[in-house]
């Protein structure tokens, strides 16, 4: 079970928390080049025995894929090569980084397809990044509070990256009250 944002009090919580991420803003004029041509994409981040609670962001950069299910799939084969990874996280400024959707040969020149894993995995080094160079605006909400002294990768759970623009992506977040390496 998640709880919405209406339901969320403050973390710690025995129930995942859904973070409250605001899509991406599109303006009129920008919406014709980038806005979505039919309907969005999403890859889905499900645990093997069947919860489909998400994978820890923690499990997936330390490539620890044994619970992930359909790992090996192959994802992403409609996109560019490259796509723009969004986060809206509470209380932060929005923040983007380029994320590759293809291996790359020495040349730089892109090759394959990734699977599930390595997007994962690509995913939680973004995430990783974002905390490291996350700007707090708003300090009072400190449930939110990302990094050293807040929510780590071990309690971030990742359920699935959705197209939100032509080359934008956002992944949908919760945020669980203890850590999920014990």
């Amino acid at each position: 079970m998640l709880l919405d944002s209406t339901e969320q009090q403050s973390i710690p919580s025995p129930e995942p928390l859904l973070v409250p991420q605001e899509p991406i803003a599109v303006n009129k004029a920008s919406g014709t080049r980038y806005g979505l041509r039919g309907a969005p994409d999403r890859v889905e981040f499900r645990r093997s025995d069947g919860s489909d609670e998400g994978v820890a962001l923690s499990f997936l950069l330390d490539r620890k894929f044994d619970g992930l299910a359909d790992a090996e799939t192959l994802v992403l084969a409609a996109h560019g090569s490259k796509i723009t990874f969004h986060v809206n996280w509470p209380t932060y400024q929005p923040w983007q980084n380029a994320l590759d959707t293809r291996s790359w040969t020495k040349a730089r020149e892109p090759r394959d397809l990734i699977d599930r894993r390595e997007l994962g995995h690509r995913i939680a080094l973004r995430m990783q990044k974002f905390i490291k160079e996350a700007v707090q605006v708003d300090s009072l909400a400190s449930q939110w509070t990302v990094g050293n002294s807040g929510i780590g990768l071990d309690r971030i759970v990742l359920r699935s990256l959705f197209q939100v623009t032509q080359g934008g992506w956002q992944a949908e977040l919760c945020v669980v009250g203890k850590t999920l390496d014990n």
